[in-house]
């Protein structure tokens, strides 16, 4: 990225970029239907764009209560370990300062890509298991 190139920051990602920037990362892209469903359900979302393209992005999802997860954590290769994803989690960080009122106490989980849990322990994130917290599970689930 040369020193002429703009970075900014917005809330608003279409299905298109969305999957260009998994598929970019080596993840699968989501069904038209499922990925407009996931951007507009999120509670909160950013984007950073270089020129105006769509170079990263991180979305927090949630039960509107106590529990929040941190999903489609990207950043394009090509501009990794240049401040973006870093400024990302710090736009992250904040919406959930926002979203946590005095004397209230959130849960927040995110399923870490192997090889990343140092970025996110930088922002208070622990890695499982660790004491009662047992390890994170996931699985795909398809009728095909």
């Amino acid at each position: 990225m040369d020193s002429t190139s703009f970075i900014g920051f917005s809330r608003d990602l279409t299905i298109e970029e969305y999957n260009r920037l998994r598929v970019a990362v080596g993840w699968q892209p989501v069904a038209p239907r499922l990925a407009q469903r996931s951007l507009d359900n999120a509670l909160f979302m950013t984007v950073a764009r270089v020129d105006g393209t769509p170079v990263g992005m991180a979305r927090v999802l949630g039960d509107g209560g106590y529990v929040l997860y941190l999903a489609d954590v990207i950043v394009l290769p090509a501009h990794q370990r240049t401040g973006i994803g870093t400024r990302m989690m710090e736009d992250v960080m904040a919406y959930i300062d926002r979203y946590t009122l005095p004397g209230e106490r959130v849960f927040v989980n995110l399923m870490a890509a192997a090889g990343k849990e140092p970025f996110y322990a930088r922002f208070g994130f622990s890695q499982r298991p660790e004491g009662p917290l047992g390890s994170g599970m996931s699985m795909y689930y398809s009728q095909d």
